[in-house]
Parts: structure tokens; C-alpha cells; sequence
């Protein structure tokens, strides 16, 4: 027969445990549902709450067993072994810790996905034009206008500086002037100019040269949709030869950006 004792002294001390287990699965609950709200509102991915909810999952689980560990050895000697296995982990793991308080920082911030921004990563002279389309646990997957992508390490992206960003497209196109009044009559067709594809910047295109037989002009345009088709841009220089036809143009792509 059991030692009524030994019984009272084992329930005695799994007591403790079972409150705070019980307390900690509670609060897990009501964060849950906390992050169910904010998931709704959009103001955290569902990929960013399923990983917190994760975290917070293996931290219950740590915590819970060394609590119930800790009621059967010195408390002292508990503390000093966690303090130091937690040491030992966090300098094998600091670059991942990094990395991964980056990811959930980014998944937190949904406002980033899908816009278009100027990208200023440290160390780098040269921004980044894109959208962030993709945030895994290891990087952001970055796309430029033209589809190009780029992986940016979340600790780079996290301490990136954004700026926002507008699409831009840059034409020049060169046209000969036959007589007087060409270059009048090109003026006004270029003021009367709405093409279908894309949104002249009058205000950032700038007349390049003007001479007695030549006209060229820099054309800084923007697509009305999200993204750019290469197959947009023939269209757009389609429209831009058949408008001005009849001064013989050439028409460059110069960039996009």
C-alpha cells in the first residue's frame, strides 16, 4: 500500500505546475484570439500569426516542463543549468535569432507586401526598385518592374531604409523636322498625346534637342496597372511611332525602374 505521505508530498509539489500550465494555456488562448482579430483586420499576415502562435506553443512547453523539473531538484541548481544551456543556445544560434526576429517583425508589418518602394539597403550605393512579393523565413523575395527578382536576407530587409515608390518608364524618341511649323505641330501633337497603355509624366519630360531638321525628346511615362508586360512597352512605342509617323521617328527604351 502507497505511503499516504509520499502521495501528499507528490501532489504538493505538481500543485505549482498544474496552475501555471493551466494559467499559461489560458493566456494562450486569449492571445490567440487576440491574433485572430489582427489577422482579420490585416494588420498581421496569417503566416506571421501561425508563426507566433508557434513560438508561443514551444514556449509553453519549455516553461511547463522545467517548472515541474524544478519541483523535484534545488531550485538554484535549476536556474544555473537552464541559465547556461540558455547561453550555450543563444551563441550557436545568434544569427538565426537574428534572422528570425527580422522575419516576424516583417510579417508583422503586412504594409510592406505588394507596394512598389525605393529600396536603401546598408552597405549598397545603389537602391532597389520593387515590391516585395514574398516573405519567408530566411529572406524577401523582391520584384523589380520588369519581373527581375532579388532574395534580400530579412536582417538586410529590416534595416532597410523605404521610401515609396511610383513605376516609371523612360523613352527617347527622335524625330526630323521636314519644314517650318514642324516643330510647333510636334508640340501640340505631343501636349495632345494620350496613349492607352501608359500615363505621360509631363511634368518630368524633358525636350532633349532641338535642332533645324531634328527633335528629340525624353518621355517619362507610368503604367496604370501594378506591374509592367514587356509586351505593354512594344505597344506603348507601337503608339508612339504610329502618332508621330510622319516625321520619321525613332523611339528608345531606356529604362524602367
Amino acid at each position: 500500500m502507497a505511503d499516504p505521505n509520499l502521495i501528499q508530498d507528490l501532489l504538493s509539489k505538481i500543485e505549482v505546475p498544474v496552475v501555471i500550465v493551466l494559467t499559461l494555456v489560458i493566456v494562450r488562448v486569449l492571445f490567440k484570439k487576440l491574433l485572430d482579430s489582427l489577422a482579420m483586420r490585416g494588420t498581421i499576415s496569417v503566416t506571421g500569426k501561425e508563426t507566433v502562435l508557434r513560438i508561443l506553443d514551444i514556449s509553453i512547453i519549455v516553461i511547463s516542463f522545467l517548472v515541474l523539473v524544478a519541483q523535484f531538484i534545488e531550485v538554484h541548481m535549476a536556474l544555473i543549468a537552464i541559465a547556461g544551456l540558455a547561453l550555450v543556445l543563444v551563441f550557436m544560434l545568434i544569427d538565426k535569432i537574428r534572422g528570425f526576429i527580422a522575419y516576424l517583425s516583417l510579417q508583422m508589418d503586412k504594409k510592406i507586401m505588394g507596394k512598389y518602394y525605393e529600396i536603401i539597403l546598408p552597405g549598397f550605393k545603389e537602391p532597389i526598385h520593387g515590391r516585395v512579393v514574398r516573405i519567408s523565413s530566411s529572406h524577401c523575395e523582391v520584384e523589380d518592374a520588369l519581373g527581375e527578382k532579388y532574395l534580400i536576407p530579412n536582417t538586410l530587409m529590416y534595416n532597410a531604409v523605404l521610401k515609396s515608390h511610383t513605376l516609371t518608364l523612360v523613352f527617347d524618341i527622335s524625330l526630323k523636322l521636314k519644314g517650318e511649323g514642324d516643330l510647333r505641330r510636334v508640340i501640340d501633337l505631343f501636349k495632345d498625346f494620350k496613349p492607352e497603355v501608359f500615363r505621360i509624366d509631363d511634368k518630368r519630360s524633358i525636350i532633349q534637342h532641338v535642332g533645324p531638321s531634328k527633335f528629340t525628346i525624353r518621355i517619362v511615362a507610368h503604367p496604370t496597372g501594378p506591374s509592367i508586360r514587356h509586351v505593354e512597352i512594344v505597344d506603348f512605342m507601337s503608339e508612339l511611332i504610329g502618332r508621330f509617323k510622319e516625321y520619321d521617328p525613332e523611339v528608345l527604351f531606356v529604362e524602367a525602374y
